[in-house]
């Protein structure tokens, strides 16, 4: 009885570490691609097209390498949901379309600040 009690209790400590882990890692992915929403609405803004396909270029594959693995914990259509937002911010940069572009980095934003809002460890989400 006190071994099961004991795992229960390792159980519980792993479960609420990897929470608080994964809280962290998604709140930072949330920050990133905030600031990246607004560092590409500024270049937009300025007409800095060349710089700004490079900075979504960047952007856009490392987002490809994170979403490989932040598969296991996120659900996936948030990240398809960041994805698309980038190929329409990159469409817009290619197009040098402004409106294109405030559309794709406001659909960045909403969508970077969904994915630590879904996946936070709270206890409604939890339960």
């Amino acid at each position: 009885m006190k071994t099961n009690l004991w795992v229960a209790m390792a159980l519980l400590v792993i479960v609420v570490a990897f929470g608080v882990w994964s809280t962290g890692l998604m709140d930072d992915l949330a920050v990133r691609y905030i600031s990246a929403s607004e560092e590409l609405l500024l270049l937009t803004q300025d007409q800095q097209w060349q710089r700004a396909d490079e900075v979504v270029s960047a952007y856009r594959e490392s987002w490809s390498q994170t979403s490989e693995w932040l598969q296991m914990l996120v659900i996936h259509e948030e990240l398809d949901a960041v994805d698309i937002a980038l190929k329409r911010v990159h469409a817009g940069i290619r197009a040098q379309d402004q409106s294109l572009c405030y559309e794709g980095c406001a659909e960045l934003r909403e969508n970077a600040e969904h994915l630590s809002h879904r996946d936070a460890f709270t206890l409604g989400n939890v339960l």
